[in-house]
């Protein structure tokens, strides 16, 4: 896609679909619960393409704005190399601010249903936020080690989400 728009555009209906699902499911139909539940799906969407970047790469795709690769002033040639540098660092920070922006759109929607799917939700987006932390890291070499969450830091969302 040529900007954050173009992608979204592109991947709003297939969300769309599953947050008017997940409503239907919680029994609430209420239209202001819809964009936020868009916003934390599309959020949780971008996040696992970013820390499944590396597979994308190796088949030489790339699902992230070329407008956003040019703001870090970073080339596909130097991304697809799958090495860490200031520019891909700048890249990577990019796409996780963006993320966890779309992601803290999202809690809203988990006041509009049951306790156990908002429990779900939050601890959703608590495991999102702690895996962009990680891909954020220019210590981590995401392209060598994928990031993933140890048991503890599951549970530790799964608390976190637990308490009001």
């Amino acid at each position: 896609p040529k900007n954050r728009g173009e992608l979204l555009g592109y991947l709003h209906p297939r969300v769309s679909i599953v947050a008017q699902c997940m409503l239907s499911l919680a029994q609430k139909r209420d239209a202001e619960a819809l964009p936020s539940a868009e916003r934390l799906g599309l959020g949780l969407t971008l996040c696992k393409l970013l820390i499944d970047m590396p597979h994308h790469l190796i088949r030489k795709k790339i699902y992230f704005p070329e407008s956003d690769l040019k703001n870090a002033n970073l080339t596909e040639r130097s991304l697809l190399k799958m090495v860490r540098s200031p520019e891909v660092d700048q890249f990577l920070a990019q796409q996780c601010d963006w993320v966890e922006s779309l992601i803290n759109e999202g809690p809203p929607v988990c006041e509009k249903v049951g306790a156990r799917l908002r429990r779900g939700l939050l601890a959703a987006a608590f495991r999102a936020k702690m895996l962009l932390k990680y891909v954020r890291n220019p210590k981590n070499d995401i392209f060598r080690t994928s990031p993933r969450l140890t048991n503890i830091q599951r549970w530790q969302c799964a608390i976190k989400a637990w308490r009001p």
